[in-house]
């Protein structure tokens, strides 16, 4: 019941509707609860899933009328004698389509007529409402029941009825008649006349249950939540089959289903003060002394809607959470043999386990993607290999022609003499190509020839360059890579510096664009994710470009700066290396700038790597400090109770009034959540931890509505937004202080000695069983035990005699437990307590013994033991305590994670302070306040007063006291199992939950004690978390400035004198408090080491960027043209006849030459003429090396460009060599 009411889930196997035959690994223990546990992430089997239907259909209400109806055969509570006659029947007829027709007639003064309400119950059935006024025609009142001749009710249905269940639901049917003449009478008149309500309206429901099962493959989960883990496989449940009744008997389930013992099960004055406040004054007028009634299993149904009839009549899925209820009761009554082995056998199945494991997962798109690349590269490889043999291409070359050496070897001296490359030395670049662009030239026999086909002339333009150099080593070009790479190096290192203050949270750096219309395996795509990348391709392309131009220029620059060995110079070519290949050549010949270039593309390749890893998606907690208005503090006023008195519930109901409140509203109450809490392992409830209750605080400011991050985009992706508030507040917490009763030795001071020997007050039967099984001696637990000490008690709640519960028979009797906590009356005080010193103390015993049931001649039964049973009990004072405390709380559920007392505790004294104190009217119209007082009134009830006696009196809810026996009809606060032989009270019951249902355990006197501290401390932390407002505050918390009693009248004893008022507090002013609020959010987190190396990197190119700049103006300052084609390099050593002659004498060989020198440099060849190229130095007939002409290519007319950015050197004459280092 607890579980369905508050939708609680017992099992992982269970569900509304359907139960899975339970399975799991073999080597571990049985999984029934409602978490799963295991070394194993899921496992999976074959197996059987037994499954709830109900189907419903309207029926029509045919007739709903009034008539005289004779009676006879009807005897009074009081049986005297029967009586005939006539009475007014109201008769409502049901139809469905199905034939079945449902007669109901009765008295229009009783049950569903007057009061409304609804019955479920099998279609041949009809349960009396239990609430309901005596019927009294005249006489007293007559017992409800159902007969054919009966006053009260008649009910008649076809046999197309049989095997269904039917649901009524009605509005009253009479008008409501005013009861206030009637008041002092049990009876109505027997010439009442009736009316009929013009709000009258009746619905009816035809249903049928049906039960079934499908075997399938099932898999088992484990979640970190409780609930249902259980899955079917992905083709449903297709194998159903109606559930035979060799496995269930379906007609026991209906019979203990369709009953009406559930209405035992709800606190009947419960029941009618929720039924009174839902119906609210139109439907339940307090003159008519009515309210709406639930029979069957119809008040299962009326508990989930807070016992709203209008709002049952008007749910359209009324239907579905029928099915729910009775398919609940189904599952929950196979689940509870599942904790009985004897009832069940486990058999040894196939089936799988699962372990889960991190692995790395690649996305389909980009697996797709780089194969794709892989292929298509693989592809143009093998094309490359193949079209690049000699055989397909044969290029008929002996060297590289990379090197000087190596294209000089295609010249032929004897023709040199007359190209075109030899007469265009002194010619600009422009002119260069436009004359070669009208030759063409061919290799032959491995020498480069001419051509005599003359190709028509492409009129293409030609830039003019003013500057030789490559653009991407001018200055300017220089300074903007410079200044990325700076800009870069700035933006990492201040992203990193923000990133350790988890400071990068900004939507702009957490964005995740929304991609899933595509139907991609990655829904979503960061922008950012791939920025560094981006620039760290840039950055490589750009370098590889400074590269390949540096490697080109190096030996040119060589072999300008003065004679150089061929093999460290003509004969040098780093193009074909590789870049590592290029660094160390580079080293090795010293030519430093070109070794940091390439250890710069060395490394930017390792950049693109680290730039790569530079960002990663965090979640972590980024604290403020943020001040919080302290809007309640701890109780210090009594609460105020507006009760009312009637002539029912005259002044001496006062305290029982006051306590009505804290029994409403079962599905919420708060005396229900410490045991279901420990039974379904629930979770703590909000604000509280460890035993104590910490004061709430509104954390709505604090919630992540306020993070920066909280934006459209954004919020649909917080999966780890939450927010944690650390802040100082009061703390309260009730504990018990407990002592051994000492008198539990004495078996004399709780057990007597009953002997039925020549009694005449059993029945023969048990007389007969008796004396055949031991004798007529037997133990009977004392009503008052432990007289004329601190521990005198009563064995229940009262002293009434205990009849439950035996287990087994009275030949084999069983073992049976007992476990109630009462109050201590050493002075023999009783309720309400009002002259007792507080806090009141209480004795919690448990009684564990092999108990029989002795059948008394009245019909009674009373429980007795053959053997003295075991007993433990304990002396138990309250103390509410109070201190400051630290908390750490979610700010969206309130869930405390961690808690530091700060201040030395100490006990709330004014927690116990008024004891049912009555006020004065303040209307004075009203009357004297005696005991014929009926009206308002104010009572005014410390909260640990209300606290403990709610807790305490649960079961003496009944306002007939001093009952002779124990209430089996009573079971809401009580848990009574005749089959197991237990009877508890609400607190014994999670005592014995936390023993894990133990009863030996409990007779150790240190368990005892310390479950019943533990439970104590539970449900006041459920009873202060009742019905708790930040705005109202709640039963132990008032508002800062509290002024409820300042506004009711003056305290008067019980003969209405006034009384001192106690001292109350001036009001506190509203408190601020200063909270640490940590948000967990998401944001960009900087990897360390890729942050370190991206850096290291960029340093290093910014440092090689910058040396070039500094050095470039005397690293090319010697050089006059550019050397990227074949023509320049050509036009080089077309007139170095002495070099030509030695590469025709030496070939390949000459490029490794360390002896020979050559130099780039102006020079006169054998013609005569100055030309700049590269010569052989020294030797025998060597050429005359001469200091640049005046004029020539070299030269720039003057006004053909603007100033310099960097001018070489201040005052630099126009006429001599220059090289212009602008962009």
């Amino acid at each position: 019941m607890a579980a369905l009411m508050r939708n609680i889930s017992t099992s992982a196997w269970v569900t509304d509707t359907t139960l899975t035959l339970p399975f799991w690994p073999s080597s571990e223990v049985a999984k029934l609860g409602p978490k799963l546990t295991s070394s194993y992430d899921g496992w999976g089997a074959e197996s059987t899933t037994l499954m709830s239907g109900y189907d419903c259909q309207e029926m029509k209400l045919e007739s709903a009328e009034m008539s005289e109806e004779p009676y006879s055969d009807v005897w009074d509570v009081m049986v005297r004698y029967p009586r005939k006659g006539t009475q007014p029947m109201v008769t409502f007829v049901l139809s469905s389509t199905q034939g079945c027709t449902y007669e109901l007639m009765m008295h229009p003064i009783v049950d569903l007529a007057y009061n409304g309400g609804i019955t479920w119950s099998n279609a041949t059935t009809f349960f009396p409402q239990q609430h309901t006024l005596p019927l009294g025609v005249g006489t007293h009142p007559i017992a409800p029941n159902v007969t054919s001749t009966h006053v009260y009710a008649r009910l008649n249905a076809s046999k197309q009825c049989n095997g269904h269940d039917i649901i009524i639901m009605n509005t009253p049917w009479t008008a409501p008649i005013d009861y206030t003449p009637f008041k002092t009478s049990p009876w109505i008149p027997e010439n009442m006349t009736y009316e009929r309500s013009a709000d009258f309206r009746m619905q009816g429901m035809l249903c049928q249950s049906h039960y079934s099962m499908s075997r399938d493959n099932i898999n088992a989960f484990l979640a970190d939540s409780v609930g249902n883990n259980i899955n079917a496989s992905a083709q449903g449940h297709q194998n159903i089959q109606d559930l035979p009744e060799s496995l269930l008997d379906i007609v026991q389930v209906q019979r203990k289903t369709m009953t009406d013992e559930w209405r035992t099960y709800f606190d009947r004055e419960t029941m009618r003060l929720d039924a009174l406040q839902a119906a609210g004054p139109d439907l339940a007028p307090p003159w008519a002394a009515r309210f709406p009634g639930y029979s069957g299993l119809a008040p299962m149904l009326a508990v989930l809607s807070d016992f709203d009839l209008v709002s049952l009549m008007n749910d359209r899925n009324i239907v579905k959470t029928a099915a729910r209820v009775k398919g609940r009761f189904f599952t929950e009554m196979i689940r509870e043999t599942l904790n009985s082995p004897d009832l069940f056998q486990t058999n040894t199945v196939v089936g799988t386990a699962t372990v889960v494991q991190e692995r790395v997962v690649v996305l389909v798109e980009i697996g797709f993607a780089l194969a794709a690349l892989f292929f298509a590269s693989t592809v143009l490889l093998v094309a490359i290999y193949w079209t690049s043999r000699l055989s397909h291409r044969p290029l008929k070359l002996s060297s590289d022609p990379s090197s000087i050496v190596g294209l000089s070897l295609l010249l032929q001296p004897h023709l040199v003499k007359n190209a075109t490359f030899r007469k265009m030395h002194n010619e600009s670049r422009e002119d260069l190509y436009k004359s070669l662009r009208k030759e063409s030239y061919l290799t032959s026999d491995m020498y480069l020839i001419q051509g005599s086909a003359q190709p028509a002339i492409v009129k293409s333009p030609i830039k003019i360059k003013r500057d030789w150099r490559p653009r991407v080593i001018r200055t300017r070009m220089l300074l903007a890579l410079g200044a990325l790479l700076t800009s870069i190096v700035t933006a990492i290192l201040t992203l990193n510096a923000f990133s350790l203050r988890s400071q990068l949270s900004q939507t702009g750096f957490i964005y995740e664009a929304d991609i899933s219309k595509l139907k991609l395996s990655f829904p979503t795509f960061a922008p950012i994710s791939i920025a560094p990348t981006v620039a760290s391709i840039a950055i490589g392309l750009w370098w590889d470009q400074l590269d390949m131009t540096f490697r080109i220029l190096q030996p040119y620059v060589s072999m300008s700066r003065g004679p150089t060995p061929i093999n460290a110079g003509a004969g040098l070519t780093y193009t074909s290396k590789t870049w590592a290949g290029a660094a160390f050549k580079a080293a090795r010949y010293k030519h430093w700038i070109l070794f940091l270039v390439t250890v710069g593309s060395v490394l930017a390749q390792v950049l693109t790597v680290s730039m790569s890893a530079l960002f990663e998606k965090a979640s972590t907690n980024v604290t403020q400090q943020m001040t919080a208005q302290q809007s309640l503090e701890i109780r210090h006023e009594p609460l105020v109770s507006e009760i009312e008195l009637t002539f029912r519930h005259g002044i001496q109901y006062t305290p029982s009034l006051v306590l009505n409140e804290l029994y409403l509203n079962p599905r919420k109450n708060w005396l229900f959540g410490a045991g279901i809490k420990h039974s379904f392992n629930g979770s703590e409830l909000p604000w509280t931890l460890g035993g104590w209750n910490f004061l709430p605080v509104d954390l709505a400011q604090f919630s992540t509505s306020r993070d920066p991050q909280h934006s459209p985009d954004f919020s649909e992706n917080r999966v780890f937004a939450s927010t944690n508030v650390s802040l100082e507040v009061p703390a309260i917490k009730a504990r018990l202080d407990c002592k051994p009763v000492e008198e539990v030795a004495e078996t004399s001071s709780w057990l007597e000695i009953a002997n039925f020997t020549g009694s005449r007050s059993i029945t023969k039967n048990d007389i007969a069983r008796l004396n055949s099984t031991g004798g007529f001696e037997l133990y009977q637990l004392s009503g008052n035990m432990f007289q004329n000490s601190s521990s005198q008690t009563t064995i229940l709640a009262d002293a009434t005699a205990i009849s439950c519960c035996s287990n087994g028979t009275m030949e084999q009797p069983r073992r049976n437990a007992i476990g109630y906590w009462s109050v201590a009356t050493p002075n023999n005080e009783s309720f309400p307590f009002t002259s007792a010193s507080w806090p009141l103390s209480f004795v919690t015993k448990w009684i564990v013994g092999e108990g029989i049931t002795v059948q008394y001649r009245n019909e009674e039964h009373y429980l007795y033991f053959r053997e003295k049973p075991k007993m433990q009990a304990a002396r138990c004072q309250p103390v509410i305590e109070t201190t400051e405390a630290t908390v750490s709380v979610d700010a969206h559920s309130g869930a405390v994670h961690s808690y530091e007392i700060k201040k030395p505790v100490s006990p709330i004294d004014f927690a116990w302070a008024e004891v049912f104190v009555k006020h004065q009217l303040m209307n004075a119209s009203l009357g004297p306040l005696d005991d014929l007082y009926e009206g308002p009134m104010n009572v005014t009830t410390s909260f640990g007063v209300v606290f403990l006696l709610s807790m305490l009196r649960s079961l003496m809810r009944d306002p007939i006291f001093g009952m002779p026996k124990e209430r089996l009809d009573e079971n809401a606060f009580v848990f009574r199992d005749p089959e197991l032989g237990t009877n508890m009270d609400l607190m014994t019951n999670t005592m014995y939950s936390l023993v894990g249902s133990d009863p030996e355990v409990l007779l150790d006197y240190r368990t005892l004690a310390d479950t019943a501290d533990r439970t104590f401390q539970s449900f006041f932390q459920e009873f202060v978390n009742s019905d708790l407002s930040l705005k109202n505050g709640g039963y132990a918390y008032q508002p800062v400035g509290d002024q409820s009693m300042r506004n009711i009248g003056r305290p008067v004893n019980e003969n209405g004198t006034i009384i001192s008022r106690r001292a109350i507090p001036d009001p506190n002013p509203y408190r601020n408090i200063t909270a640490s609020v940590s948000n967990r959010i998401r944001l960009l987190h900087m990897n360390t080491v890729a942050t370190y190396i991206s850096t290291a990197i960029l340093v290093w190119l910014i440092a090689t960027t910058f040396i070039i700049i500094s050095v470039q103006r005397k690293y090319t300052s010697l050089m006059m043209r550019d050397v990227k084609l074949i023509a320049d390099m050509l036009v080089l050593v077309a007139g170095s006849d002495k070099f030509l002659e030695l590469v025709q004498e030496q070939g390949v060989a000459l490029k490794k030459d360390k002896q020979i020198q050559t130099k780039l440099g102006w020079f006169k060849d054998r013609d005569g003429e100055v030309r700049w190229g590269i010569e052989v130095v020294g030797g025998e007939d060597a050429v005359e090396w001469v200091e640049a002409p005046k004029v020539g290519f070299h030269i720039r007319e003057k006004g053909t460009s603007g100033i310099p950015l960097l001018p070489w050197k201040k005052g630099q004459p126009s006429t001599k060599p220059r090289t212009d280092s602008s962009v």
